[in-house]
């Protein structure tokens, strides 16, 4: 049975780990700080020079340094690990690249993610109450797109499945004037405060702690709604009939 080529290169550097610490290990006994250490506990009374535990901590096991050495050596030549580390704030970096030659999309999930966009999203307690709108299009959970199906729905972001290939559309958080463009049709209240209501463009409903577009409804008042995110307060008021 053959044994597949990282599995090699696994083994080669492993053996060469073990036998670079077995060679330091046994220069260090040779070495002069080994006989001087042999000596010490030798000495009459069993009395021996120590160093604070300060200093000793300071000093790196030579041993240690040099398989560390070793492995780090083998492990560039090899091409096991880059030079450069990995960015941590590219996907790609850390998690690997998708689907595609160098995570790159395919053309259906490149197509669609150029094609359509999320206008705002509507999330709830129950999933069954999310909703993502796609362009001018309401959607909720297993809604489909031209074919492609809605699978989950956060606060600012809809996953769709493209041809097998999951796709997220992203949206920004709006601003305080951005989202004051909401208009508040009417409010419903309850004995329950958590179970008011509010209409919100006409069409939406909103219930007390649902967000709508990353804010989050906070109060209900007679005639208004105060929404709240990341320390933004956006009140919206019924019109006043003229």
């Amino acid at each position: 049975m053959s044994t597949h080529p990282q599995r090699k290169v696994a083994i080669g550097i492993l053996v060469l780990a073990l036998t670079a610490l077995a060679l330091d290990r046994t220069v260090l006994k040779m070495s002069p700080l080994g006989a001087q250490s042999a000596s010490a506990a030798a000495t009459p009374g069993g009395s021996s020079t120590q160093e604070s535990p300060a200093k000793s901590a300071a000093k790196p096991a030579p041993a240690q340094a040099m398989v560390a050495f070793h492995l780090q050596t083998v492990a560039l030549t090899t091409g096991l690990v880059d030079n450069e580390p990995a960015d941590v704030f590219n996907p790609i970096a850390v998690f690997g690249p998708g689907p595609g030659r160098d995570g790159a999309q395919s053309p259906a999930a490149e197509e669609f993610s150029q094609k359509h966009r999320l206008a705002s999203v509507l999330i709830s307690g129950l999933d069954s109450r999310a909703q993502a709108t796609i362009d001018d299009q309401p959607l909720r959970i297993g809604d489909r797109v031209k074919g492609s199906q809605l699978l989950s729905i956060t606060e600012l972001s809809a996953t769709f499945d493209v041809e097998g290939e999951k796709v997220v559309l992203i949206m920004a958080l709006p601003t305080k004037e951005e989202f004051a463009q909401h208009k508040l049709n009417s409010v419903l209240l309850t004995k329950d405060a958590r179970g008011a209501v509010v209409v919100i463009d006409g069409k939406r409903q909103v219930q007390v702690f649902d967000r709508l577009d990353g804010y989050r409804l906070m109060a209900v008042d007679t005639g208004s709604a105060t929404f709240e995110a990341e320390h933004r307060r956006v009140v919206l008021e019924v019109p006043r009939a003229k």
